[in-house]
């Protein structure tokens, strides 16, 4: 198992390189974020050991995991542990609660858009935890007993799922401030590689910057409302915590840069 701890190293820059990574970048402590981890190239996957990363936990629902035509050849070396931990439970009753709409609504061209059957936009973030907070526990958990070194979450796009906990995670290390640039960092990742990738996504495209301003404005209103109500540690209390587990947490947040 990799023992190597990032309390004694250099972290890697905000968005480290690790080839084929999607929307690859730094959270906060020793936390990671990125797109699916089947778009890594075998080097990726050496560069994420190189940068001591231990633990890989996956947010994707089970069906959404798996080898595409189009990846590269690559799995985790044996010094990667990846943990398969689904953030939420799309067969459920009030599910589409947490796919709603932004107040824009509407394409740049002026025609509605089309439903979205995933979360994809902060304001269903309230309604996410409110279905889903034993998962999101349970994955905040699996951050918390990871062993020494970095973490990477990823779900499909590593922009929602992600950057939710990745909320929770700032929020814990202190830095609230940073959680809209935090999301923005994600929004953006993904938006560029729609901007250059040749297999279309089924629901998503590109925007121009015009269009992606706008859209990264609604997102960050919705997100500061949500955070406004956020107390991620009282979260944690509340659904099973214990203070050991809470302060394993606290270790991994606020490791220095």
């Amino acid at each position: 198992m990799h023992t190597a701890d990032l309390t004694s190293q250099p972290l890697p820059a905000a968005r480290p390189r690790w080839d084929g990574a999607v929307n690859a970048r730094h959270i906060v402590g020793q936390i990671y974020g990125m797109g699916r981890r089947e778009w890594l190239t075998q080097r990726g996957w050496q560069d994420l050991e190189d940068d001591a990363v231990a633990t890989v936990i996956d947010l994707r629902n089970f069906s959404e995991s798996g080898k595409r035509a189009t990846d590269p050849v690559g799995e985790a070396p044996a010094g990667i542990t990846v943990v398969h931990v689904p953030l939420e439970d799309p067969s459920h009753p009030d599910f589409e609660r947490v796919t709603v709409y932004g107040s824009l609504g509407v394409r740049a061209d002026g025609a509605p858009e089309p439903s979205i059957p995933y979360l994809h936009h902060p304001a269903g973030y309230p309604a996410y935890v409110e279905l889903f907070a034993a998962n999101i526990t349970t994955a905040l958990r699996m951050i918390a007993v990871s062993p020494s070194g970095g973490v990477v979450l990823h779900c499909s796009a590593g922009r929602d799922r992600t950057s939710l906990l990745a909320t929770f995670l700032l929020d814990l290390a202190g830095k609230r401030e940073e959680i809209p640039a935090a999301y923005a960092a994600g929004a953006h990742g993904i938006n560029e590689y729609h901007r250059v990738s040749t297999v279309p996504h089924p629901y998503e495209r590109y925007a121009e910057p015009e269009r992606f301003e706008m859209e990264l404005a609604d997102r960050l209103e919705a997100l500061a409302e949500f955070v406004a109500t956020l107390d991620a540690q009282k979260f944690l209390q509340e659904n099973g915590f214990k203070e050991s587990e809470i302060e394993r947490l606290f270790r991994k947040v606020r490791v220095e840069e």
